[in-house]
């Protein structure tokens, strides 16, 4: 059974990789538009961007760091500003670092929570100003 989208506008943070393109990917396929932000992964935002497109779908690349507040609000306007809303926002852009918990510097663990923690949070804020949209969360 497949669920209809139509009509609805899914962002999905982190969708240049992982489990973000495969999420964005399967949204696209069921209907909805899809944004596909990415902040680093460019050659991967665009291959999700060109999978939803092979499927018929439209979509659209955003790129912003969602450790910034600021890119999180431009990032939330340009879906909008394109879109009309955002009715389903998946958070799933987080920052995964292979050190063992306790060699983490200050600055890696700031840039850590400000990516995991105040990323989810501002995006989850940001988005619910537009709507009520359904969030997911995806953690590495």
């Amino acid at each position: 059974m497949t669920t209809d989208l139509t009509g609805r506008v899914a962002l999905v943070t982190g969708a240049g990789t992982g489990i973000g393109k495969g999420v964005a990917v399967e949204l696209a396929a069921c209907g909805a538009k899809v944004a596909v932000h990415y902040n680093t992964s460019d050659a991967g935002a665009k291959d999700t961007e060109a999978r939803i497109r092979a499927l018929g779908g439209e979509c659209m690349l955003v790129q912003a760091d969602v450790s910034r507040k600021s890119e999180i609000e431009r990032m939330a306007a340009q879906v909008i500003e394109r879109f009309g809303g955002i009715d389903i926002l998946v958070n799933n852009a987080a920052l995964q670092l292979n050190i063992e918990l306790f060699e983490y510097d200050e600055t890696a663990y700031d840039r850590l929570m400000h990516v995991n923690l105040k990323g989810e949070s501002c995006s989850s804020r940001r988005c619910t100003a537009s709507g009520r949209p359904i969030s997911i969360r995806c953690t590495p």
